[in-house]
């Protein structure tokens, strides 16, 4: 059976200089880098680069951009309520309830993500949230104090088999209703949706295509394992996206590969950052939906 292996890497940006800002001339007025990093938006360090010929205008555009991707952030969010917002976590609060009318956005993500898994992979499931979260409550009793605060908390290192069987009919995606004329979403009494696995990426496009909606002409956007590249670099040739070897114990100065690219994506995930180890094997955040189990390895 050909066996895909996970991608572990994490992105590093190499090709935009140090703190100074670059410059090129464009139409006889210097061309410069202008950028923001924050952490509060989906659990991860995001930067936000544009070149601009004026201050203030990229700053507005920069903000403008973080906007719009906080607004993102909290229609995704299923572990946060917000005022006058039906999100992620209202749907999973009303299960067994009611249908939630919801976003275009997280409308149309859901609706995407359901319909690839039939299509394209079903090894994204986004009816895995009542797995992942017993696997986080064990990660973090691990973290905190390894085996015996696990044992201490839960009876037990690891989830058992039986508790997680008992939950397999909770992750069932033909259980998830969508209505596109009312953009409701139902979902059954227990069940709890996640969209861990996509929303970031999803969040990432959107606001590359944004960007370039309100006059960005080169840019990247950095959120993790997703890098959005915004048009052509306006200094060199191209971007370059050097993939990091997540093997490397030492400075991190060894790469899987190095990618000269422009206007486009490049995603990756790994287990090399959150997980725990237990009997010297590496327990991580990506649940397998035919196994319940973190795997190195998906077949």
């Amino acid at each position: 059976m050909k066996k895909i292996f996970i991608i572990i890497c994490l992105l590093i940006l190499t090709a935009c200089g140090g703190n100074k800002p670059n410059e090129i001339e464009e139409n006889n007025t210097k061309m410069q880098k202008y950028e923001i990093q924050f952490f509060e938006a989906f659990d991860t360090v995001t930067t936000f680069q544009i070149y601009d010929t004026d201050e203030k205008t990229a700053n507005e555009k920069l903000e403008k951009m973080r906007n719009e991707y906080f607004r993102l952030h909290r229609e995704f969010d299923r572990y946060n309520n917000y005022e006058n917002l039906n999100n992620l976590k209202t749907i999973n609060d009303n299960a067994g309830v009611q249908p939630v009318e919801v976003s275009d956005d997280l409308y149309n993500l859901i609706e995407t993500t359901l319909e690839r898994e039939k299509t394209i992979s079903n090894k994204v499931n986004i009816a895995m949230g009542p797995i992942i979260d017993i696997w986080a409550k064990y990660r973090e009793a691990h973290l905190d104090g390894g085996e015996a605060e696990a044992i201490k908390q839960f009876g037990h290192p690891l989830p058992e088999r039986e508790e997680l069987e008992a939950l397999r009919n909770l992750t069932d995606t033909t259980k998830i209703k969508t209505d596109k004329k009312t953009k409701t979403i139902y979902i059954e009494k227990g069940m709890k949706l996640d969209l861990g696995a996509v929303a970031k990426g999803y969040a990432t496009e959107k606001i590359g295509e944004y960007a370039k909606q309100i006059g960005v002409k080169s840019g990247l956007i950095s959120a993790g394992g997703n890098v959005k590249l915004i048009g052509k670099h306006p200094i060199k040739e191209t971007y370059t996206v050097a993939i990091q070897n997540p093997n490397d114990k030492g400075d991190n100065s060894t790469f899987l590969a190095v990618l000269k690219l422009n206007d486009t994506s490049v995603v990756t995930s790994g287990d090399y950052q959150r997980y725990f180890e237990y009997n010297g094997r590496k327990y991580h955040h990506i649940i397998d939906p035919k196994t319940l189990y973190p795997e190195g390895e998906y077949n």
